[in-house]
């Protein structure tokens, strides 16, 4: 399951708290039903500073923004589908 964040202008300040909210398991309090499904964390904006793109690496979020024509993830090769399982 996906679990996005999207912001018109993505900020530091908004990647900090987007990633502590993934790693509280807050998630599950609002939405016990989905508590058993992996949950995949996106952090996302029309565009991402690549300085910011490596804060939610670091915490298995994948980073989207605008490419030249489509959304594309921007730490794709950074992240393996197994260090992002929460």
């Amino acid at each position: 399951m996906l679990l996005n964040e999207s912001k018109s202008t993505a900020r530091p300040e908004d990647a900090r708290d987007f990633v502590n909210f993934v790693n509280s398991g807050e998630f599950a309090l609002y939405f016990p039903e989905y508590r058993e499904r992996r949950i995949v964390p996106v952090f996302s904006s029309l565009y991402i500073q690549p300085d910011l793109v490596r804060y939610p690496t670091r915490n298995g979020i994948y980073a989207v923004a605008m490419g030249e024509e489509v959304m594309q993830i921007l730490n794709l090769a950074e992240l393996r589908p197994e260090s992002v399982e929460k």
